[in-house]
């Protein structure tokens, strides 16, 4: 019999949230001593103490089961998950915690993610650079490293923005992308950062700004990149019930999906015979992330229509990145999405706010946890200047360097 998730709406809530501060070089500070400052930030924002946290949500970077248990003295810890995605994984978390305090597994379900993007772990620096392979020699990431030391490094494919940029451009040639939508992508994060405290990139940016940009990679210009940050964000999530005793207003979690393409629109491990040899390829893939087999059925779970949406946290890597999951969050043609993004659609008081906060854009990079963390301000109607009047409805979505993708449905 298949699983009903859609009985699990609502079932679960964000209770606590907690961040530290971006820093745009070396915080000085390990992942996981990020990672448990914010974990210890987020239970406190509950109104819960550490020793009630029974169950933990692992990333692939930050602090592990090992380190609550040495650092909190946890009494009894239920249940441990890890989970893989890159950007994708925070609300990967988010669905293994709801599916843990929801079944009885654990009452308290910690996710959180930690990353020195903007020292030892920069991913400008290349991805076969030494001191980033060290950093994430503990993550189990072996094929990962295996495919892009031999199918990517030797060709030039060295990181994120030459992975992105011919995909970027196979959309200009075919899909109707043209520079100015990824620049309204940029401006819009641009102008709620300069509204958040905490946001590195702060500067005033027009469109003409960007468009005179010289290109690095093309169609990419400096803007079209997310910034590279130390940092680390958390969440506590819980039963629905035991939400309405503490002292947050609950952010109730409608639905949440994650979805991973078949076959790979990455490079396959061709000395595996039991793969798919014509997974080798990305291009015929290229469409087909995760977010293909995501959205849909967190819609299903959530029982709404991209009408209903107040708001909208969307993984922006890149501009790129965030371009080419509209059309699967709003249901509408690709070839529809620079139609829908323009005006200044997605800033706010546009029809559709998103990246209240700046995004990876403008805000800072630390994968997807942050997004998570300005939905539930505004549910809460705590996000300050950039609150959203009268939200009561977000997407937030994520998105992996292997074709990963997730989306969660949040209402307060």
């Amino acid at each position: 019999m298949e699983p009903d998730f859609n009985s699990l709406r609502d079932k679960a809530a964000i209770v606590g949230i907690g961040e530290i501060p971006f820093v745009k070089g070396d915080s000085g500070k390990s992942p996981w001593a990020m990672g448990l400052e914010a974990c210890y930030r987020a239970v406190q924002d509950a109104g819960l103490s550490v020793q009630d946290i029974d169950g933990i949500m692992e990333p692939l970077i930050g602090a592990a089961v090992e380190d609550f248990r040495q650092n909190w003295d946890l009494p009894d810890i239920k249940f441990v998950a890890r989970f893989t995605g890159g950007g994708a994984a925070q609300i990967s978390q988010m669905l293994g915690a709801v599916l843990a305090v929801t079944s009885g597994l654990c009452k308290y379900a910690v996710c959180h993610f930690a990353w020195k993007g903007g020292s030892t772990q920069r991913i400008s620096r290349g991805i076969g650079s030494p001191d980033l392979m060290i950093a994430m020699s503990g993550i189990q990431l072996g094929s990962f490293i295996h495919k892009t030391s031999n199918w990517n490094l030797p060709f030039g494919d060295v990181g994120p923005g030459s992975m992105y940029s011919p995909w970027a451009r196979y959309y200009m040639e075919h899909h109707g992308l043209k520079r100015e939508h990824l620049g309204m992508i940029a401006v819009a994060c641009r102008k709620h950062a300069q509204l958040n405290d905490i946001a590195i990139r702060k500067k005033p940016m027009t469109l003409e700004d960007y468009m005179a940009m010289p290109i690095l990679m093309d169609p990419f210009c400096l803007y079209d990149f997310s910034q590279e940050t130390d940092g680390a964000g958390a969440f506590v999530v819980t039963t629905a019930e035991r939400a309405r005793d503490l002292k947050q207003k609950p952010v109730y979690i409608m639905g949440v999906a994650e979805g991973k393409p078949p076959g790979g629109n990455d490079i396959a491990n061709r000395d595996a015979p039991y793969l798919r040899q014509d997974a080798a390829h990305r291009f015929p893939y290229y469409l087909d992330t995760g977010h293909k087999w995501a959205f849909p059925r967190a819609y299903e779970m959530a029982g709404i229509k991209p009408a209903d949406l107040d708001f909208a946290q969307i993984y922006d890597g890149f501009t790129y990145i965030f371009y080419v999951q509209v059309p699967a969050l709003m249901q509408i043609p690709l070839e529809e999405t620079g139609n829908f993004i323009a005006d200044g659609a997605i800033e706010l008081g546009g029809r559709l706010p998103c990246n209240t906060h700046g995004g990876l854009l403008s805000q800072g990079h630390c994968w997807g946890v942050h997004h998570i963390i300005e939905a539930v301000r505004q549910l809460r109607g705590t996000a300050g200047p950039s609150q959203v009047k009268d939200a009561e409805i977000g997407a937030v979505t994520g998105t992996g360097d292997s074709g990963d993708g997730s989306v969660a449905f949040l209402r307060r």
